[in-house]
């Protein structure tokens, strides 16, 4: 964006990190020098955590001030990363996203034999849960272009989930800025719209917009600061994912349910798009002035893949109603609906007594957010 309060904040907490939080020297523990603290209300109790401590703070903030003494602590700490031999999770997933990114920054040989010793003694193919949560996509991103077996697991885990019992799958490294990447790099519209997906669900439930007016990033429940901030980070990488999948599908994010239904009105005959979301689309009806169904055909544009078997997943849709010779009032009877655009200059929601979101919590919601001049809700 430009605007300088995004630095003045990122500047704020990455020198709070560095000069606060992490260890610069210690006599009784040398090797917590350059590993930062586990959070805590009183963090100096705390000794050097492997699991807490990410180099990459450091190193953009050095690329976008220059400050020498952030380049300085992110040599510190990967010296003391260096020492990983042990772990799970993002005890294993940090020291190896922190000695990639120090190769790719200096091209020392050094940073990438130990990245590579971490990944074949502790982490590959799927051990010790290296791919849980974000630390997992970021151990994707950073280290798959060098290592062709995390590259296979990067795509195929997020698109068709990880082999598990019973013969099920999970899916995995499928956070935000995984899947902005992975857009870019495959060209696969998939990924665009599974962005978009988590981008707006986040949006709805947690950024207050379909909760309040306060622009506030907070929930209508407590949620932890660090992970609506973790999501704001990433959605940064996943943008022009974002905005691919809008262009693709240009439907407005609602994220209602208690609905009646969608009502349209056609003022001269001819055929019609409406864009939209469902778990079933053999569901869908459309009825006509008439009173009568009218004739449509569907494109799909994107199904997503929850990895289990046999579970309705939401499927982003075109709808294209046929001319009939008639004009006046369509109707869609809806009961949720996260998305909705149509081709038509006047379309309107009709809901129950009271707005819903789709796991049944009230909204307060205001106009603008809810698609604008275009989608009025009655």
């Amino acid at each position: 964006s430009g605007d300088r309060k995004h630095l003045k904040l990122a500047t704020l907490w990455t020198r709070h990190l560095m000069e606060v939080m992490t260890i610069r020297w210690s006599d009784l523990y040398p090797e917590y020098a350059g590993m930062s603290r586990r959070h805590h209300y009183t963090p100096w109790l705390g000794g050097g955590d492997w699991g807490h401590t990410m180099l990459c703070p450091y190193l953009e903030y050095y690329h976008a001030t220059g400050y020498e003494p952030a380049w300085d602590m992110a040599k510190l700490t990967v010296q003391s990363m260096a020492n990983t031999y042990e772990g799970e999770w993002r005890y294993i997933a940090n020291p190896l996203v922190g000695n990639i990114r120090m190769y790719l920054e200096t091209g020392d040989p050094a940073y990438k034999a130990t990245a590579d010793r971490i990944w074949n003694s502790l982490m590959e193919p799927d051990r010790n849960d290296w791919y849980l949560g974000t630390h997992g996509s970021r151990v994707a991103i950073w280290y798959a272009p060098f290592n062709e077996s995390c590259m296979q697991s990067w795509k195929e885990w997020t698109r068709n989930g990880k082999p598990g019992p019973n013969d099920s799958r999970t899916l995995y490294l499928d956070s935000l800025d995984s899947l902005g990447e992975l857009g870019e790099l495959t060209g696969d519209d998939y990924y665009a719209h599974f962005a978009r997906l988590v981008f707006d669900g986040f949006r709805g439930r947690y950024t207050g917009q379909l909760r309040g007016v306060n622009p506030v990033y907070r929930g209508i429940f407590p949620q932890k600061t660090q992970f609506v901030m973790g999501q704001v980070r990433m959605a940064g990488q996943a943008a022009e994912q974002i905005a691919k999948s809008r262009r693709l599908f240009p439907a407005a994010y609602y994220g209602l349910s208690a609905l009646l239904e969608v009502v349209m009105k056609q003022d001269q005959d001819g055929p019609f798009d409406i864009w939209i979301d469902t778990l079933n689309p053999e569901a869908l009806k459309v009825i006509g002035p008439d009173g009568q169904p009218a004739r449509f055909e569907i494109t799909p544009i994107f199904n997503y893949n929850t990895g289990k078997r046999k579970v309705r997943a939401t499927q982003f849709l075109k709808l294209t109603v046929a001319a009939d010779g008639q004009t006046g009032f369509y109707r869609l009877p809806m009961n949720t609906l996260d998305y909705l655009a149509c081709s038509l200059a006047q379309t309107a929601i009709r809901t129950r007594n009271t707005l819903q979101s789709p796991n049944g919590d009230p909204l307060y919601a205001r106009a603008d957010d809810l698609g604008g001049a275009k989608g009025r809700i009655l």
